[in-house]
């Protein structure tokens, strides 16, 4: 019985995902690169909150994986307030995925998005 309402649930959720606008359009990755270090920082879009208490991770093509994090977050810690950011020394372009869970207004469960690094 579990297994088939935890079935009927994922499939909810895929429905509900391909209704909405993809994860690109929900977060925004910004890059700035100072003195062989890149600093990415994530914002969420309109009604979208970063989830703080499922860590963000950035991995590179490369094989490095580093986070992301914000000292500002909520008051049940529950997600950040300010936009999460992470640096890494690099001397040429990032390319990778950032993991990160979100959470929409209008949406009673947070879930997790896969975002490609754009080209910057």
């Amino acid at each position: 019985m579990l297994r088939l309402i935890r079935a009927a649930l994922l499939v909810d959720l895929l429905v509900i995902g391909c209704e909405r606008a993809g994860p690109a359009a929900e977060l925004a990755v910004t890059s700035r690169s100072v003195g062989g270090r890149t600093t990415l920082t994530l914002t969420p879009g309109p009604g979208v909150r970063i989830n703080a208490r499922v860590a963000l991770a950035v991995e590179l093509t490369n094989g490095t994986v580093f986070r992301l994090s914000s000292p500002r977050i909520s008051a049940d810690s529950a997600y950040f307030t300010a936009p999460p950011t992470g640096s890494v020394a690099s001397e040429s372009p990032l390319r990778g995925i950032v993991h990160a869970s979100i959470c929409r207004e209008d949406e009673a469960v947070c879930r997790l998005v896969v975002v490609p690094l754009p080209r910057f």
